[in-house]
């Protein structure tokens, strides 16, 4: 583990998440950047999203206890409170976030999100409106979602593939840069703490 760089908090944070993992969940860093992390969430149980497995990354800021972490799924999930591109509306990501709180803490959260969708304080405004009419379906809907096939997808790439932790789809990193686009667009994604939504700039 190349650490010499790191503060002493991040490094015995990731040791713990390491050694002790929650159960639910996988956390790992990247060889690459040790600030960056590997995450999967099973869906917890008498949950809609129970039986799925999401994939998530996790980024630690320069600012980092000052800052939250910045998280986003790359599974595809039906939840109110998270958007098509997998951007979360999750209280201790913005105004709630106090350097006190860990990265255990941010997953352990993000895991009862899934438990309890709130659409009372959504992302998706869709979601929220078909949670809050109709939610025996949209629950429904949550079972039976993408997330479900891109999840069993995983499973059988982590299984015939050595590098399938690998970002292949030129997507956006949580660093704010293009993780696998060698290009030279510098677009950065920056998190507005206040309503949820990102915005992104170039140059």
């Amino acid at each position: 583990m190349a650490n010499s760089n790191l503060p002493r908090r991040i490094i015995k944070e990731t040791q713990r998440l390491l050694s002790e993992p929650a159960p639910g969940i996988s956390a790992s860093p990247s060889e690459d950047n040790m600030r960056y992390f590997n995450v999967m969430i099973l869906g917890p149980t008498q949950s809609p999203y129970e039986g799925g497995v999401f994939k998530l990354e996790l980024f630690l800021p320069e600012e980092y206890p000052m800052a939250a972490p910045k998280v986003r799924f790359l599974t595809k999930i039906y939840h109110p409170n998270i958007d098509k591109l997998g951007r979360i509306c999750l209280d201790i990501l913005k105004d709630k976030w106090s350097p006190a709180l860990q990265i255990r803490t941010v997953l352990l959260s993000i895991q009862a999100l899934l438990s309890a969708p709130n659409p009372d304080d959504p992302l998706s405004e869709n979601i929220a409106k078909h949670w809050k009419t109709n939610e025996v379906e949209a629950v429904e809907t949550g079972k039976l979602g993408r997330w479900r096939r891109v999840a069993k997808g995983y499973k059988k790439e982590r299984v015939g593939r050595s590098d399938s932790d690998k970002r292949t789809d030129g997507g956006v990193g949580l660093d704010g840069w293009h993780m696998h686009d060698k290009s030279n667009r510098t677009q950065r994604l920056i998190l507005s703490h206040e309503n949820c939504l990102y915005k992104r700039d170039s140059g």
